[in-house]
């Protein structure tokens, strides 16, 4: 079932671990702009190496993990959960939901980011939930991706 995908912006806002990768280089290009060279030289290149470095692997990684969430998406089933618990501490939260498919009872942490379609989310709360039929355990909150 093919329900559309969420865009890499969306992903790098919702899903922690994207977001994670997402600023890592921010950081390595931070370094390198603010710590100054050797007194009358430029900056520092190997900073600058080390940032390019965490950049290119960061990309890799964030572009395999949106490829990995799409993917469920494009071939994953639709099934109805029901949020068991949303927890944020400040820009970070956790939810636990649960769902049934094919008779069996699942139960998933997902570590998401605080944004406006995070915030919503309350215990008891009915949600649409999209998992891959040959690993059903790998699950996502349709709503907050779209």
């Amino acid at each position: 079932m093919n329900v559309g995908h969420p865009s890499l912006w969306r992903v790098a806002q919702t899903d922690y671990f994207a977001s994670t990768v997402t600023t890592i280089p921010l950081v390595g290009w931070g370094m390198y702009l603010i710590l100054p060279g050797p007194a009358g030289q430029a900056r520092d290149p190997w900073l600058a190496g080390t940032a390019l470095g965490l950049t290119l692997i960061c990309s890799l990684i964030l572009l395999w993990r949106w490829r990995f969430i799409v993917s469920v998406f494009e071939n994953g089933e639709q099934v109805d959960g029901t949020i068991l618990q949303a927890n944020f501490r400040r820009e970070r939260g956790r939810v636990t939901y649960a769902y049934v498919f094919q008779g069996q009872k699942y139960e998933r942490v997902e570590k998401i980011l605080k944004n406006k379609r995070t915030s919503l989310l309350y215990a008891g709360q009915k949600v649409m939930v999209i998992l891959s039929r040959e690993k059903p355990e790998r699950a996502f909150l349709q709503e907050i991706y779209l």
